[in-house]
């Protein structure tokens, strides 16, 4: 007897099963009997009690016309990755959604997720629109309040300072030469800066245990916890993200200037950024990331595998590599819709 095939798990995809039945306009009983098992089975299976043999998955895709990837757990993962992107905005930040929530919704009702990922990029669209409205009206006449548009404000000095930063580019290789980091020891290296020198302890909180957000940091306990759903190079970008916001308030508030953020709204939006851009100078530092894109002509997957973060982390450092005397390749970045 085979022992490592029999004690081998097979996949509990009951969520699934219920939905694309449900889609399909069938019953329990009406599915089990296309599929030639007992409607008592089909129900342990759709309640997670039995496994889903691949056998009768296969009859499964072809009774219903369905494609196997919809079983795929790779599908699954990227539709969590993609909610978990969307619900990070502060615009959901109220809800208190957890992990949990938005993964039980993308494997019971995928496509309600992709539904609601729709209305959030459409969204992103009309709040771009808008932004960009605003921004040619006020070339002529001032006829926008820009007392209410905090990101316009924010994108206004981050133009005026070309998208380079030097107080925060010093500021990240101290942290760097502080902290002794190196890309190979970076997270753990920022845990322990965190902890020695500020006395912040950093916990890893399991899916379904923690309610929050998937990154809140608590003042009074001195704890920073993350979802252990965010990738390792997530995690790193929100330790290096924190320590930004903890240190750098007077440096920060020198760059913001006097009058040029007219709302608390546009202060907190422009921390957030220079917070971010803090954040991305201390996991690729200027010089060797400079080095780095010239020596391998600004391919972007190998910057990523090399720095150990993702595509958008590497393409936004390459729009700042302004500094007088060492420029890189002038890049702008732009985010648009797929569609």
């Amino acid at each position: 007897m085979n022992t490592t095939t029999s004690k081998r798990e097979l996949p509990r995809l009951g969520t699934k099963v219920r939905a694309v039945r449900r889609r399909a306009g069938l019953s329990q009983a009406e599915l089990a009997t296309k599929l030639e098992v007992s409607a008592s089975y089909l129900n342990l299976i759709e309640n997670n009690k039995r496994p889903l043999p691949a056998p009768l998955l296969v009859k499964l895709a072809q009774v219903l016309s369905i494609d196997l990837a919809t079983f795929a757990a790779d599908e699954d993962a990227r539709l969590v990755s993609d909610l978990l992107e969307a619900f990070a905005d502060p615009l959901f930040e109220e809800q208190r959604l957890t992990s949990a929530d938005l993964r039980e919704m993308a494997t019971a009702s995928p496509g309600a997720a992709r539904a609601v990922l729709s209305l959030y990029k459409a969204y992103q669209s009309s709040r771009a629109a808008a932004d960009d409205l605003s921004s040619r009206l006020s070339e002529g006449e001032d006829l926008v309040d820009r007392s209410h548009l905090p990101s316009e404000e924010v994108s206004d000095l981050i133009q005026r300072h070309m998208n380079y930063f030097p107080e925060l580019e010093d500021a990240a290789a101290e942290l760097v030469l502080r902290a002794k980091l190196t890309t190979e020891d970076l997270y753990p290296g920022l845990i322990r800066h965190l902890e020695k020198s500020h006395g912040i302890r950093v916990q890893i909180a399991a899916w379904g245990d923690e309610k929050g957000t998937l990154r809140r940091y608590d003042p009074e306990q001195k704890l920073l916890t993350l979802s252990e759903l965010l990738p390792t190079r997530s995690r790193t970008f929100q330790l290096a993200y924190q320590l930004g916001l903890l240190t750098l308030g007077d440096r920060m508030q020198k760059i913001m200037g006097e009058g040029y953020m007219t709302t608390p709204e546009s202060r907190s939006l422009a921390r957030v950024a220079l917070a971010n851009y803090f954040a991305a100078a201390a996991i690729m530092p200027y010089a060797s990331f400079l080095k780095a894109a010239q020596s391998e002509r600004y391919d972007v997957d190998v910057l990523g595998r090399r720095f150990r973060v993702g595509f958008e982390q590497v393409s936004q450092r390459l729009t700042t590599l302004r500094r007088p005397g060492a420029e890189g390749v002038p890049f702008h970045m732009i985010r648009i819709d797929v569609a």
